[in-house]
């Protein structure tokens, strides 16, 4: 990414990340484990990070945002 003029990447986190380890399914486990290597890797490549509270607990606009995708990519 780096090498094609990237310089920041958007994180979109929920609010389990720093609550529930190991939440019920649509939601995904072990988000911060996987948010540490996003940021290993950022440095790795000289990329930023921005961390994007994209869902938190409850509804803000009554639907649930908890919509089950599992984009959370594990390869380098």
């Amino acid at each position: 990414m780096s090498t094609n003029g990237i310089t920041a990447v958007k994180i979109p986190v929920g609010w389990w990340i720093a609550f529930d380890p190991t939440p019920p399914k649509p939601l995904v486990g072990d988000s911060s484990q996987i948010l540490d290597k996003a940021f290993t890797w950022a440095q790795k490549y000289g990329i930023k990070v921005i961390i994007d509270l994209d869902a938190v607990q409850g509804s803000q606009n009554g639907n649930d945002p908890q919509n089950g995708n599992d984009h959370s990519g594990t390869r380098d």
